[in-house]
């Protein structure tokens, strides 16, 4: 039992490891270190959360050819670590999981190749409300999402001083789990499909077209890494567990053996023999 008991402990240290070397840091600013829920009509949450299943491998370029191009274009790519909400929308299980995790990679993308210093901050404006339309022929489907994720789609009003509305996009204290609510089947991404973003406000709307194909590119950038804890943690236990039932039957085994080689060939005297030697 002792052997069994050292066993979970150390199943148990193992996995204690993984979950803490997949966490992702965050990249939080100076400034902005609340998200925003433009349709709750408060700020977000500071939140952590470790990644133990997910890595960013950004390449060089995304390439993508519209369907209407004749040519492919190059797309910028975030380089740094991506912020949490990132992986918070790839594992979400959410219908648009990739949709809205390619937003928000493509959208840090474009803020990092602006070339200014303040591209990654985002002055929230009361009452908006953005959401992510997805057109096809004879399809229609619309989910929302936090309007920071759009920051660089938009324009954005001058802050006053001390404004609490400031949000710094590359922040991994943002909080995205409010607007997690379309569950289901992962949307099917095509070529034909088009993705419209609106940012609404009460006197004004914006929309710009993007298409669906590309922000499922950025999705691919986030990949699963390695064997999910579990799969791996009940079969290393079982095999664990297998060798040492195996060793405690062999030695059982070679006991019973050994006893037999030091017991007597014959333990009962025949009555009236006697030996001449």
């Amino acid at each position: 039992m002792d052997i069994i008991h050292t066993v979970f402990v150390y199943v148990f240290i193992v996995n204690v490891c993984v979950v803490a070397r997949g966490g992702h840091g965050g990249h939080g600013g100076s400034h902005g270190s609340h998200g925003h829920s433009s349709y709750h009509g408060s700020h977000g949450h500071h939140v952590t959360a470790s990644h133990t299943h997910y890595t960013y491998h950004p390449p060089r370029h995304v390439m993508y050819t519209c369907r209407h191009c004749a040519s492919t274009e190059m797309y910028p790519v975030y380089r740094p670590m991506p912020p949490t909400y990132v992986y918070v929308y790839k594992e979400s299980g959410s219908r648009y999981a990739d949709i809205l995790t390619g937003l928000s990679l493509y959208n840090l993308g474009r803020s990092t190749s602006m070339g200014w210093a303040r591209s990654h901050e985002y002055y929230a404006q009361p009452g908006e409300r953005c959401s992510l339309q997805i057109i096809e022929r004879l399809h229609f489907e619309e989910t929302e999402f936090p309007c920071f994720m759009i920051s660089s789609f938009i324009e954005s009003t001058a802050p006053k001083a001390n404004d609490t509305r400031q949000v710094d996009i590359s922040s991994s204290k943002i909080d995205v789990k409010p607007f997690l609510k379309d569950m289901g089947p992962a949307l099917q991404v095509t070529n034909d499909q088009e993705c419209v973003l609106w940012h609404n406000l009460t006197m004004h709307k914006e929309r710009n077209h993007v298409p669906c194909a590309l922000l499922k590119e950025y999705a691919n950038t986030v990949r699963q890494s390695g064997v999910p804890t579990y799969i791996w943690l009940p079969t290393l236990l079982g095999t664990i567990i297998a060798i040492y039932l195996c060793c405690a039957c062999f030695c059982r085994e070679k006991e019973k053996e050994t006893v037999k080689e030091e017991a007597p060939l014959n333990e009962l005297r025949v009555q009236g023999y006697c030996s001449n030697y």
